[in-house]
C-alpha cells in the first residue's frame, strides 16, 4: 500500500520501461539480500519489503507498457495475455519453490527445508530478475512519443465523443 503509488509516480516521471528496469533491479537486490543476509528477522523483513516493492513497481509499469506498444484496439487482448502470462508465471514459480522446499528436507516429526534450499530459491530469483532487467533494458523498444497539435487532440476528442474512429497515426 505504501510503495504502489510510488510506482505510478515513477511511470509518470521516467516512463514504463525505466520503471520496469528499476523493478527488476530492485527484485534482484532484494533476492540477493535474502540469499546473503537471513540470520536476523529484520534482514528477512527488509529483503521481503524490497522484493514486494519491486513487484508493485512492475505491476505499475506493465499496463503502461502495453498501452504504449499496442494499437488502441488491441489493448484488451494485450491485457488478457499479460494476465494469463502472470498467472502461468506465478504457477511455475510456486511449483519451483514448493519443489525446492520439499526435496531433501531435514528429518524429524515435521520435515523442514534446509537453509541451502532457501538460498537456492533466492539466488534463482536474483538471477531471473537480472535477466529480466537486461531483456527489458536492451530488447524492449522505446515507446515512440506522440506529438499532436492542439487541433489534432481536439479533433480526436470530437471524433471519439461522436463514436467515430480516431486515426491511429498521423
Amino acid at each position: 500500500m505504501i510503495t504502489a503509488p510510488i510506482g505510478g509516480r515513477l511511470v509518470a516521471r521516467f516512463g514504463a520501461k525505466a520503471t520496469l528496469v528499476i523493478a527488476a533491479v530492485l527484485a534482484g537486490a532484494g533476492f540477493t539480500m535474502l540469499a546473503v543476509l537471513h540470520a536476523a528477522t529484520w534482514e528477512v523483513i527488509v529483503g521481503a519489503m524490497i522484493v514486494n516493492t519491486a513487484v508493485t513497481f512492475g505491476y505499475a509499469a506493465l499496463p503502461a507498457l502495453l498501452i504504449a506498444h499496442v494499437e488502441p484496439a488491441d489493448t484488451g487482448i494485450a491485457n488478457s495475455v499479460n494476465s494469463i502470462a502472470r498467472s502461468v508465471g506465478m504457477s511455475l514459480g510456486t511449483a519451483f519453490v514448493v519443489t525446492m522446499m520439499t526435496r531433501n528436507a531435514l528429518p524429524g516429526p515435521v520435515p523442514l527445508p534446509r537453509e541451502a534450499q532457501y538460498v537456492t530459491v533466492f539466488l534463482v530469483g536474483a538471477g531471473l530478475a537480472a535477466i529480466a532487467a537486461a531483456v527489458v533494458a536492451w530488447a524492449l523498444p522505446r515507446a515512440r512519443p506522440v506529438h499532436l497539435t492542439v487541433a489534432e487532440v481536439e479533433a480526436d476528442d470530437v471524433l471519439g465523443a461522436a463514436g467515430l474512429e480516431v486515426p491511429a497515426t498521423r
